[in-house]
């Protein structure tokens, strides 16, 4: 079953290469990785150096080995909440066999950027590199106002395509501008706590649920050791007040400024397309009516993924997203 979804998403989904056509919906296979295992294939993302530095952002650049002869185009990947990369290492492998060069942006757990300041650096190194710029959950809010921001300077064609994974441009629209600020006023145990069920409940889709529960019924908590310790690196990566900070200023102060302005980029003559990936199932956001939305709004194209939820880059075996794009 996951091979054959894997067939029809890669031929399907063709927004930076073939005219646009009606959206087909996928069914998403059963995925093998758990909320723990995604939590285990990001350790590695989470020791990078950075490769350069615009203002507080730091970008890194995951192709380490000098000698590589591969034409590359480049990816930009900008991360959700936690804005560490997590979500995305699992793609890594896929991403580079598929030809590009993926970078990933990132700030340290004690940065109090503005959300403009995040957003003109995302903007200054697409704008530099071009290629393709990806943004999931809140990073795909940022990627989206860096659009713009492009757009308004008449640098957007620089770029191939914009990548939007179930993005927060529907964050103003849901209960979380309360929910995020009573979770950011827990703290110690409280707050790992509300952040791995956060993740482990509403992030993660129903099989991965279901694979961790049969470990569990079969007396295996291996897995839960991990998950306990994969929250708490979690909460220690993002604070209590970084939290706060994210909630009013990226994503409050995000949707606010970037909304009521998406008609700029339907700018007569864009050559650079939009691609909206959205999990059905997504029980953080209402990604599927979004991804609706801005496939109106931006001219995009809307790949809805039945049994999807938020988390839908952390199985590689049932999303190549290197040949999704």
């Amino acid at each position: 079953m996951a091979h054959k979804w894997l067939l029809l998403i890669v031929s399907s989904c063709t927004a930076f290469q073939a005219p646009r056509r009606p959206a087909a919906l996928h069914r998403l296979g059963a995925t093998s990785t758990t909320t723990t295992e995604m939590f285990d294939s990001a350790e590695a993302i989470l020791q990078r150096e950075a490769t350069l530095k615009i203002g507080n952002v730091r970008f890194t650049r995951v192709l380490e080995d000098a000698g590589d002869d591969t034409e590359r185009e480049p990816l930009l990947y900008v991360p959700g909440i936690e804005f560490r990369g997590i979500s995305v290492a699992a793609q890594l492998p896929n991403l580079l066999e598929n030809a590009y060069d993926p970078w990933y942006c990132w700030v340290d757990g004690q940065d109090r950027s503005s959300f403009d300041e995040v957003v003109d650096a995302v903007a200054t190194f697409v704008q530099d590199k071009g290629g393709v710029l990806a943004g999931e959950s809140m990073g795909g809010l940022i990627a989206t106002a860096a659009a713009l921001k492009l757009s308004d300077s008449r640098q957007i064609d620089k770029l191939r395509g914009v990548a939007l994974i179930n993005p927060a441009t529907s964050y103003d629209r849901t209960p979380w501008p309360l929910g995020g600020r009573l979770v950011s006023s827990a703290e110690g145990v409280a707050y790992a706590g509300a952040i791995g069920a956060a993740v482990g409940l509403l992030a993660s889709d129903g099989s991965m649920v279901s694979k961790s529960l049969q470990e569990f019924s079969s007396l295996d908590f291996s897995g839960l050791t991990r998950a306990v310790n994969g929250a708490q690196a979690l909460a220690d990566l993002v604070p209590p007040e970084t939290l706060k900070h994210r909630v009013e200023n990226w994503l409050d102060g995000g949707c606010a400024k970037t909304n009521e302005r998406l008609w700029r980029l339907r700018r007569t003559g864009r050559s650079t397309n939009f691609l909206v990936i959205c999990g059905e199932d997504d029980r953080f956001l209402p990604s599927k009516d979004e991804a609706e939305r801005l496939k109106k709004e931006l001219d995009a194209e809307a790949i809805p993924l039945r049994g999807g939820a938020h988390a839908v880059l952390v199985a590689p075996q049932r999303l190549d997203f290197g040949k999704a794009l």
